[in-house]
């Protein structure tokens, strides 16, 4: 105490102007039990006195839940409510609260949501609210309360709490989870003020104490990874979680203040009623939880989707008595092209995955119409082609998942009227065109720089009694010989024009010849 005169009796500090804590973090309630491995879910209530128990108090409480789930759908759940209270010779004053939250969702319907809402003395502070989409909120706000007036002997003392709260949340809101980090912060304090005037005689006392300063941030990861890939079908949880709270407090006293006597001539005195010393800021982890991945089965039926199949050739006509090469492409929504080769399914081969079949029937090859190479030889009429397809796949869990989709396709077959034709090649021209090839420009593909190309002619209709001829321009390339069926030997890199032509067997040709455009190349390697 500073200038006590000598015949002053100086009584102890009292106990309500002693600290016994430091801010320092506790459970609340009972101490939340160990997070599950899998769908981690982590509670938490922690709270911190400077002074429990006594007349002066200040102290804070952080609490909520923070969680995931992957069944039904992935979700993730988030909410922390922070809180200081100030306590006045007794009377438990709730100074301020800052709530955050957020809930998102995948599946059918996903979903993304959160709100932070701060309230200073009951009064909820601008700045807070709602969002679907991330979180950038930045509220604060300083504001004193004082209590009824107490009266001690002929002092009426005023007391009151002057606080400071705020909240800083940003980050990332999505149906797939959050990234957020929530910092709520506090400053309480006390002031007070108690005078007395009697003419001669004046008093007073004037105090401001800071008694806690807090800050809790909070920082949450909780991301799903989604992949309904066949060969995977997995949902990946990255997961983390950290929190902490820094604590400072500012010592203080309190004093009582006289003035005796009239001014000018008036003599003042000041005497420490108690006083306490300042705590250096200190530090604890509340939640230190490093980043985990984790991964969970989705339901098969997440990662089966219908196949896309389309059947590119023939078109909606074709003509009756040629083969025709039958041609469609399978997609999955999921693994993307399927092949038309044969696969492996629940450890067992498969031929292939395309099926073709046409009614009424009609002749295919292979009979099965299994494979990558069907050709489908029709008769004159309407039909219905249609594709079929099954994909199988394993899963990084050893599940079976099997796609499976079709399609059909009408076609209007057609004979051939009385002409010359050339009705096939091999190997069969690039891109599928439909026989007969007659007036078309066509690309065939050769292994090397030469090789052989059978060509097949017909004619309508048919008449052993006539001779039928090739011919190719430039010359070079050889034909062997004539008939329907003849071997052309070509040389890549060159655009040639193929002739087909009947003829009487005495050299007077019979009906206009067939003519193809032809660009032979290498097959790339």
């Amino acid at each position: 105490m500073n200038n006590i005169s000598p015949n002053w009796v100086v009584t102890p500090k009292p106990e309500f102007a002693r600290r016994f804590g430091n801010g320092a973090p506790y459970d609340t309630g009972n101490p939340p039990p160990p997070p599950p491995a899998n769908d981690p879910s982590f509670p938490f209530d922690k709270s911190g006195h400077m002074n429990p128990g006594g007349s002066f108090d200040a102290y804070w409480r952080l609490n909520g839940d923070i969680s995931t789930s992957n069944s039904p759908n992935q979700t993730t759940h988030m909410d922390a409510s922070f809180s200081g209270h100030a306590v006045l010779f007794g009377n438990d004053v709730n100074v301020l609260s800052v709530n955050g939250n957020s809930d998102t969702s995948t599946g059918s319907s996903p979903t993304s949501s959160g709100s932070v809402h701060a309230y200073l003395f009951g009064v909820e502070l601008p700045g807070g609210g709602s969002t679907t989409t991330g979180f950038n909120f930045n509220i604060s706000q300083s504001q004193d309360l004082d209590l009824p007036p107490i009266s001690v002997w002929i002092f009426s003392i005023t007391l009151g709490a002057s606080a400071s709260v705020g909240v800083d949340a940003n980050g990332t809101l999505a149906p797939s989870g959050i990234d957020i980090n929530f910092g709520p912060n506090a400053s309480l304090g006390v002031h007070a003020f108690g005078g007395i005037n009697i003419g001669v005689a004046s008093g007073g006392v004037d105090v401001h104490v800071d008694l806690l300063d807090v800050n809790t941030p909070v920082n949450v990861e909780a991301l799903w990874s989604l992949s309904t890939l066949p060969t995977t079908c997995s949902a990946s949880l990255k997961f983390s979680v950290d929190a902490s709270v820094n604590i400072s407090s500012g010592g203080g006293e309190v004093d009582l203040v006289a003035t005796f006597g009239p001014c000018p001539f008036c003599y003042s005195k000041s005497w420490t009623l108690f006083s306490w010393s300042p705590l250096a800021s200190t530090g604890y982890t509340l939640l230190n939880v490093a980043e985990n991945v984790a991964t969970f089965m989705l339901p098969t039926s997440a990662c089966t989707q219908p196949l896309q199949v389309t059947i590119n050739a023939p078109p909606g006509t074709a003509v009756a008595g040629i083969p025709i090469n039958l041609v469609g492409t399978v997609t999955s929504p999921n693994a993307g092209n399927v092949n038309c080769l044969p696969y492996l399914c629940g450890g067992q081969m498969q031929p292939s995955p395309f099926s073709w079949s046409v009614a009424p029937p009609d002749t295919l090859n292979p009979a099965s119409g299994q494979g990558c190479s069907v050709t489908a030889t029709f008769t004159p009429g309407q039909r219905t082609l249609k594709l079929s397809a099954t994909a199988c796949y394993t899963d990084q869990f050893g599940r079976t998942i099997t796609e499976a989709g079709s399609a059909t396709e009408n076609v209007n077959v057609t004979s051939l009227s009385a002409g010359n034709y050339i009705i096939s090649t091999n190997p069969y021209p690039s891109g599928n065109p439909t026989p007969p090839f007659n007036n078309q420009s066509l690309s065939i593909q050769i292994l090397g720089n030469s090789g052989p190309i059978q060509l097949t002619g017909e004619i309508v209709p048919p008449n052993p009694n006539l001779c039928s001829f090739w011919y190719v321009s430039p010359p070079g390339a050889t034909i062997g010989g004539g008939g329907l069926n003849v071997t052309w030997t070509a040389v890549a890199g060159a655009l040639y024009t193929i002739e087909f032509q009947a003829d009487d067997c005495h050299g007077n040709h019979i009906g206009n010849p067939a003519v193809m455009q032809v660009n032979v190349q290498t097959i790339p390697q």
